[in-house]
């Protein structure tokens, strides 16, 4: 591998793995934040239990294994794929259960568009795979 497009890699991937760990733990577990709280109550999943956890301890613990896989993973494309599909997913599911969210600072589309164009350009960096077709 080209040792510029072997850094890009490196720094996309730890950045992701970075922010999906962070993201999981300190918003969801450890300060069950109010934003988090409010996006579950629009889907009416408040009180949904799952194995003793609540939804946002769940998409927090989600969130930390994803990370962990984009940073162990290192030679696989699926996790930045998963990245993507998540990310344009939760920004559409956002947009259509809190709109209100899109115009605060640091908003869904901003930072979910980021860490989309990350995980895509992790996988454009990534030669020890062929990225998928449609990144090509």
């Amino acid at each position: 591998m080209n040792r510029s497009l072997a850094a890009i890699n490196f720094w996309s991937r730890l950045t992701l793995g970075i922010i999906f760990i962070y993201q999981g733990l300190i918003p969801k577990l450890m300060y069950n934040n109010a934003t988090e709280r409010m996006l579950i109550d629009a889907h009416r999943l408040t009180d949904l239990q799952l194995g003793g956890m609540g939804v946002v301890q769940l998409a927090g613990a989600a969130e930390i294994v994803l990370g962990f896989c984009i940073l162990l993973f290192h030679r696989s494309a699926w996790p930045l794929l998963i990245t993507c599909l998540l990310m344009l997913g939760l920004l559409i599911d956002v947009m259509m259960v809190a709109p209100a969210l899109m115009s605060e600072a640091f908003n869904p589309l901003v930072t979910n568009l980021a860490i989309f164009f990350l995980a895509v350009i992790g996988m454009i960096s990534n030669q020890r795979r062929p990225a998928p077709g449609w990144i090509n």
